[in-house]
C-alpha cells in the first residue's frame, strides 16, 4: 500500500537528476511512489527517468503536456494513490529517512501538514557549502501541533512547498491547486497562501531533511527579469482563497505580511530596468491593504516595517529606501572586512542560515578565517558545517583574541549579553546584520 506519493516536475536537468532519483528511491519508506512529471526534456532526461522506471516499479512517468511546474503538479496531486503528497525538485535530494519521518508524525498528530527544516546548497562533490534554513524562526513552533487558525503570524513561515508533506484529502477538500501559468517560476506561492489559508493543524520537525539547490542557473530565483509572475500567484492564490473558504481578517493579514516579504525578494532579483515598474505595482498592492487595515504591524519586523511605510507611501519613496539599504549595505561590509582584517582568526556566532551565508561570503572575498561556528543549540555542539566545527558557548572562553561576529537575526542584544557575561571582551563582538550587510548566496 502506497503511503506517499512523491511528486517530481522534470524538465532539462540531466546534469541533476540522478542524485535525486537516488535519494528517493532508497528512501527508509519503502511505501512510496515516484511519480516524474516530465516536460519534454531533450537533454537526457527523460532517458535517465526511463532507466529508473525499468529498475523500479515505484517509479511512474507522467506527460507535462502544458510545460508549466504547476500543470505537473496539479497531474501529479490527481494521479497519486498514497494518502499523503510530497514535491521534490529534480535538481535537489533529500535524506534518506525524511519520507518516514514526515509520514509517521502526519499519522501519529493527524495533522494537514507536516514540514521540516533544509539544507540550501551550492556546488558539488568537495566544494559544495551548505546553509541552515528553518521554517520557522521561532522555536516554539517545533515539536508540536500548531493551530494555523489562531494567528497570521505563520503565514511569516517559510513558503517552499517541498519542505514537508500534505494529507491528500486535505488538498482535494479544499480544492488547492498550483497556478498552472508557463515554466517554472514561483507557483509554490499561490499554493502555498491556499494551504495556509485552510489548513486547519501543522507539524514541525526541527531537523534538516531536505536540500535545496541554489546554484541551478536555470531556476527561477536566477531570472531577473520577472516582474509579473510573483504579483500574478499572489492574485491566483488569494481569488481561489475567496472563492473557497473566504478571505478572513486572519488570512488577509498573514497574506499582505508574506506579500510584503516576496514582493521585496522579487525586487531585490530584478535587474535595475525592470525595478521601477515593479515598485509601482508592488506599491498599488500595498497601498490597498494598507487602505483595507490588512497591515497588521505585529506580523512586521522592526527592520521591515520602515520598507512597508515607504512602499506604502510611493513607488519613488520605496525605490529610495532600497537605495539607502544598499548604501548601508556598503558601509557595513567595509565595517566589516576591518574587523576582520584586523584578528588572526574569528568565530561565527550562529551556525543557522545567516552564519554559513556570512562564510560563503567571507570566502567568496578571500577573507575567511574562521575557526569555528558557535551556536545555542546544544544538538549542533560537535557537529561539522562546511568542514568547520561547531562549538558550545562556554568553549568561547578557550578562544582568548578571537574576533566573535554575532551572525543571528533575531537574538543579537542577547548574544551579546552572554558574551560578555561569558567574559569575552566588547572589543571582540561583532554584531553582523547579515541581511543589512551582505547578498544571499544560499
Amino acid at each position: 500500500m502506497c503511503k506517499v506519493s512523491i511528486i517530481v516536475p522534470t524538465y532539462n536537468v540531466a546534469p541533476y537528476i540522478r542524485e535525486c532519483m537516488d535519494s528517493l528511491i532508497h528512501q527508509t519508506l519503502k511505501e512510496i511512489e515516484i511519480l516524474c512529471v516530465d516536460a519534454a526534456s531533450g537533454d537526457g532526461t527523460r532517458e535517465i527517468l526511463e532507466e529508473y522506471a525499468r529498475q523500479d516499479p515505484r517509479v511512474r512517468i507522467l506527460e507535462d503536456e502544458k510545460h508549466s511546474t504547476g500543470y505537473a503538479k496539479n497531474l501529479g496531486v490527481e494521479q497519486a494513490q498514497g494518502p499523503y503528497i510530497g514535491i521534490v525538485e529534480s535538481d535537489d535530494y533529500v535524506a534518506p529517512d525524511m519520507f518516514e519521518r514526515l509520514y509517521h508524525c502526519a499519522v501519529r498528530y493527524d495533522t494537514d501538514l507536516v514540514k521540516a527544516n533544509y539544507r540550501a546548497f551550492t556546488g558539488n562533490g568537495a566544494e559544495r557549502i551548505f546553509a541552515l534554513k528553518a521554517i520557522s524562526l521561532d522555536r516554539r513552533d517545533y515539536g508540536h501541533v500548531v493551530d494555523l487558525q489562531e494567528s497570521g503570524r505563520y503565514f511569516g513561515w517559510d513558503m517552499y512547498t517541498w519542505t514537508g508533506i500534505y494529507k491528500k484529502s486535505f488538498l482535494r477538500e479544499f480544492g488547492i491547486r498550483h497556478n498552472e501559468t508557463p515554466g517554472a517560476a514561483f507557483q509554490d506561492v499561490g499554493f502555498w497562501l491556499q494551504v495556509f489559508a485552510c489548513a486547519r493543524t501543522a507539524y514541525l520537525i526541527p531537523d534538516y531533511l531536505y536540500h535545496y539547490r541554489r546554484d541551478n542557473p536555470y531556476s527561477s530565483v536566477h531570472q531577473s527579469d520577472k516582474v509579473r509572475e510573483m504579483p500574478g500567484e499572489y492574485r491566483f492564490g488569494m481569488e481561489r482563497i475567496a472563492a473557497g473558504p473566504g478571505l478572513t481578517e486572519r488570512t488577509l493579514a498573514g497574506i499582505c505580511r508574506g506579500m510584503y516579504r516576496s514582493y521585496e525578494c522579487s525586487y531585490e532579483l530584478l535587474a535595475q530596468r525592470y525595478r521601477n515598474e515593479f515598485a509601482e505595482t508592488f506599491h498599488q498592492d500595498m497601498r490597498k491593504a494598507y487602505e483595507n487595515g490588512a497591515l497588521c504591524q505585529e506580523l512586521f519586523t522592526e527592520e521591515e516595517w520602515p520598507g512597508v511605510l515607504a512602499v506604502v507611501d510611493s513607488p519613488q519613496a520605496y525605490e529610495t529606501y532600497q537605495k539607502e539599504k544598499e548604501h548601508d549595505k556598503e558601509k557595513n561590509r567595509q565595517a566589516l572586512c576591518r574587523a576582520v582584517d584586523g584578528r588572526e582568526k574569528n568565530i561565527i556566532f550562529g551556525a543557522g542560515s545567516d552564519g554559513t551565508n556570512l562564510l560563503a561570503w567571507l570566502r567568496a572575498h578571500n577573507r575567511d578565517k574562521t575557526e569555528a561556528f558557535c551556536d545555542n543549540a546544544e544538538t549542533k555542539w560537535g557537529a561539522s558545517l562546511n568542514g568547520i566545527p561547531v562549538i558550545s558557548p562556554s568553549e568561547l572562553t578557550e578562544k582568548a583574541g578571537r574576533l566573535v561576529i554575532v551572525a543571528s537575526k533575531l537574538y543579537s542584544r542577547e548574544i551579546r549579553e552572554q558574551l560578555t557575561g561569558l567574559g569575552v571582551e566588547a572589543e571582540r563582538i561583532y554584531i553582523c546584520n547579515v541581511g543589512r550587510t551582505i547578498p544571499s548566496y544560499l
